[in-house]
């Protein structure tokens, strides 16, 4: 994976709040028929909106990921992240 450990544990640890807070939102997902993919994106533009507004600073962190890495390298972490099995 491209994405630092740091950066790795930060987003891991944003995005398993945002499915604690929400633990039916995959499921949810999965019967309106999206795709694994989508339902990864959907959680992290959830868990970035989130940030936007409860901790600014964390939102210009996420956003920031961009700097350095593409949607292939985001959604290799997300895979890492969401288990969807």
């Amino acid at each position: 994976m491209k994405i630092t450990r740091e950066d790795y544990t930060r987003l891991e640890r944003h995005i398993k709040t945002t499915l604690q807070d929400s633990p039916k939102c995959i499921d949810n997902m999965a019967k309106l028929g999206y795709s694994n993919e989508r339902i990864r994106w959907t959680i992290f533009h959830y868990t970035t909106d989130r940030l936007l507004y409860s901790s600014y600073d964390e939102y210009s962190w996420v956003v920031g990921l961009g700097n350095y890495l593409n949607g292939d390298n985001i959604n290799t972490a997300l895979k890492s992240i969401i288990d969807l099995t």
